[in-house]
């Protein structure tokens, strides 16, 4: 079998490069704003993004997300789950999966 042919793409929609400051707090789950914490977005697609960041996240905890928008007066605000962590030298990545 050939090297990376077992492997499958789960996303069903099409990621495209995306490069953002973006902002998200971790007090929703209870209700409440959190701390502000910063992160860069790397790519995103219809079901959600990837983040770099330098807290750890938890798998399964639900971020607010303040995207910066061109043209809106503030930023788009949307929910996210974390779907995945991975260490990427002193950061994280995260893969974040919107709510609807």
């Amino acid at each position: 079998m050939e090297k990376g042919s077992y492997e499958m793409e789960r996303r069903m929609t099409e990621r495209k490069a995306f490069s953002l400051p973006v902002d998200y707090d971790l007090g929703v789950t209870a209700g409440e704003t959190g701390a502000i914490y910063k992160a860069q977005a790397q790519d995103i697609c219809a079901d959600g993004l990837k983040i770099v960041t330098d807290f750890l996240l938890e798998k399964g905890a639900v971020l607010r997300l303040s995207i910066p928008v061109s043209g809106l007066q503030g930023p788009l605000t949307v929910f996210a789950e974390v779907a995945w962590i991975a260490p990427a030298n002193d950061r994280f990545n995260a893969g974040l999966r919107f709510l609807k």
